[in-house]
């Protein structure tokens, strides 16, 4: 058995050479590229400390952007529906089938788990590792209102699955400036 993508939801203009994606009034183009090619070309070009830096402050933003612009659309929804609509979105735009565990207290302090079965990158370090796991960040902080960092990144081949850890950024201010 084959699952597919709602075609009510993807459309490919051939005639325009546009790939869209229309969920509830929300649309955007997309691009078809080799994510996992474009990662490994920076981190030959740059180094894979350099590229991660470059790909985690890129995908953290669009992260960020993506969730705002759902939850700017579905302003009555809770964080779990919220959660849930940006899953269905990587899920149709082919990043994976992933699953987002929340912490399981009011104060929402505690590890966010993310994990991508399937991942469209298939590496934890360079560009590829921070690539999913740096967006789930964005997303997370803008629908939680707390800024998130990422923990930890893990890829086990054996399962295919890419798992990220984030959890509540601490700044602690410099009380020798004030």
């Amino acid at each position: 058995m084959s699952v597919g993508v709602d075609v009510s939801s993807l459309a490919w203009l051939k005639n325009r050479a546009e790939i869209i994606l229309f969920d509830n009034g929300f649309n955007q183009r997309l691009g078809a590229i080799n994510i996992q090619a474009l990662c490994d070309l920076l981190d030959n070009l740059y180094g894979p400390m350099v590229s991660a830096t470059t790909m985690k402050y890129l995908e953290f933003n669009r992260g960020k952007q993506e969730a705002s612009k759902v939850a700017l659309e579905r302003q009555s929804s809770s964080i779990v529906d919220l959660v849930k609509e940006i899953i269905k979105i990587n899920r149709i735009t082919g990043m994976g089938i992933t699953e987002v565990s929340l912490p399981n207290n009011s104060n929402g302090t505690g590890a966010y788990i993310v994990e991508v079965q399937n991942p469209i990158v298939k590496k934890a370090e360079g560009a590829a590792g921070v690539f999913l796991i740096s967006y789930w960040a964005g997303a997370l902080t803008s629908i939680i209102g707390k800024q998130l960092e990422v923990k930890t990144i893990s890829y086990d081949e054996s399962r295919d699955v890419i798992v990220g850890e984030l959890a509540t950024k601490i700044i602690v201010p410099d009380m020798d400036m004030q």
